[in-house]
């Protein structure tokens, strides 16, 4: 079954057969599930977003289809790259951020988590519409991390599954694509203890050192993985970082793509992949998720 509806304009679409259109809830999303299991996807307004005063969805949450509201709350933060707008980036058809406008790629996020079969909620914060720009906002101050995380467990979970508070979280992972690093360094640099993954998709433009820093103590319930192309201009970071790195680590230069194995064996990849600079974000997050990332 393809993928059914949009929302506000844009193709923000959730896929997976499981899925069967149910209509709108009480919190204005776009609701699907099986025998009326919550999943959806959820555009929000929070006062602690990246850019609050930005017209439009400040986030995006996106519950998987079967999602059971008893399982431990595992959350995963996405901070999309440059010249886009979250509701495309979760999409799964290309579309304009703003009715009438340019035609962003679009990224299948929500599709993805739906086929990973994962029980992670997933939460897309909106950074600069349209802009080439890296820059993190109110996330990179002491603290906005968690105070974003906090207003969404507390006050936007779906009835069946919150309220909700950050301690809450087992576990909290953090990924980021393009110029979505510079957000995902700001979050590592101040995350909660619940941080337990980090995914760099052709990303890792800068901060070297921060992410040395939270891989310095060797730790297996961590994990790391950093994708690079050829053509994205990461990879001298990527094996810089790469040189710094110690313990269980898989150094993978290969053109092939990461095994469900490796995703599952090993705490720290790095990973030199011949997709596109936005095929491994439209071909990784799904096999993230499906490993337990």
């Amino acid at each position: 079954m393809r993928p059914l509806t949009a929302i506000a304009g844009a193709a923000v679409v959730a896929g997976a057969a499981a899925y069967l259109l149910l209509g709108r809830s009480a919190e204005g999303a776009t609701t699907y599930g099986a025998m009326g299991v919550p999943g959806g996807i959820y555009p929000l307004r929070l006062r602690n977003a990246p850019f609050p005063s930005q017209p439009g969805p400040s986030a995006m949450l996106v519950v998987p289809p079967g999602f059971r509201p008893d399982a431990p709350l595992r959350v995963c933060v996405y901070f999309r790259g440059w010249s886009n707008c979250v509701s495309t980036v979760v999409g799964d058809r290309d579309a304009p951020c703003t009715p009438g406008g340019v035609t962003h790629r679009a990224f299948q996020l929500a599709e993805q988590l739906a086929a990973s079969g994962t029980q992670t909620l997933l939460l897309a914060p909106e950074l600069r519409v349209e802009a080439r720009s890296s820059d993190p906002g109110e996330t990179a101050r002491p603290g906005g991390l968690v105070a974003m995380l906090d207003e969404v467990l507390r006050e936007h979970l779906p009835p069946s599954i919150g309220p909700r508070q950050v301690s809450d979280m087992v576990s909290l992972g953090l990924m980021a694509h393009s110029g979505g690093g510079q957000s995902l360094a700001s979050a590592v640099r101040q995350a909660p203890p619940a941080l337990r993954s980090v995914a760099l998709l052709d990303a890792l433009y800068g901060d070297v050192r921060t992410f040395a820093d939270w891989l310095a103590p060797v730790d297996p319930a961590r994990r790391f993985a950093c994708i690079y192309t050829d053509g994205g201009g990461t990879a001298a970071n990527a094996l810089a970082l790469s040189s710094r790195t110690t313990g269980d680590v898989l150094r993978d230069t290969t053109s092939g793509t990461l095994t469900p194995e490796q995703l599952r064996a090993y705490p720290t990849i790095f990973k030199r992949s011949a997709l596109s600079h936005d095929g491994v974000a439209q071909y990784y997050p799904q096999r993230l998720w499906s490993a337990g990332w």
